[in-house]
């Protein structure tokens, strides 16, 4: 019994050593800011990774965006590098706006994330995705779509049609009227 329990013990810490060797230990951080000066009503979609989505209303014709971006690397100057590669790109359209960051490298197991916080004019259309974060709205009036492959969908007084889902999270709508389809499979 007790070389059982040492042998899973030595594992463990061979695992724990073995981990570490493959895991970067350093961070860097900063914060992208845009203001997106739109003249019509259009469709905004957003999308990011790893990384909440933050919408609140205003009155203003003009989206603000601020994205928190936190990249990691081996050492600070490949995390610093790393930082300067992930840029959201913004694709304005006459009838869609589409903000979009994405991973830097699928193929490796770095923990990058990018939050978007957002002020959009409340009445027009939300289609907000992330891959692994959580998804707030308040005072929408037009119609919202969010999806999260791993995170919670907040939804607190929306007028406009509602089409949520998540695989692996909560749904909260509070005090909204109009169409609302949820959907989680955990």
């Amino acid at each position: 019994m007790k070389t059982l329990a040492s042998t899973f013990a030595i594992a463990l810490i061979g695992i724990a050593i073995f981990s570490g060797c493959n895991t970067p230990q350093f961070s860097a951080k900063r914060d992208f800011q845009k203001v997106i000066p739109i003249n019509s009503q259009v469709d905004v979609n957003v999308e990011t990774f790893n990384g909440n989505i933050i919408v609140t209303p205003t009155d203003q014709s003009e989206i603000e965006l601020v994205a928190h971006i936190k990249t990691y690397g081996y050492s600070q100057e490949e995390a610093d590098a790393a930082l300067e590669s992930v840029v959201p790109e913004i694709d304005t359209t006459t009838n869609a706006i589409t903000i979009v960051c994405k991973k830097r490298n699928q193929a490796l197991m770095y923990s990058d994330s990018v939050s978007f916080e957002l002020k959009v004019p409340v009445s027009w259309p939300l289609h907000l995705v992330t891959s692994n974060g959580g998804i707030k709205t308040s005072q929408s009036r037009g119609p919202v779509t969010a999806n999260t492959s791993n995170g919670k969908i907040e939804i607190k007084e929306a007028a406009g049609s509602l089409q949520l889902s998540t695989s692996n999270g909560k749904i909260i709508v509070e005090s909204s009227v109009g169409n609302i389809q949820a959907s989680s499979s955990n």
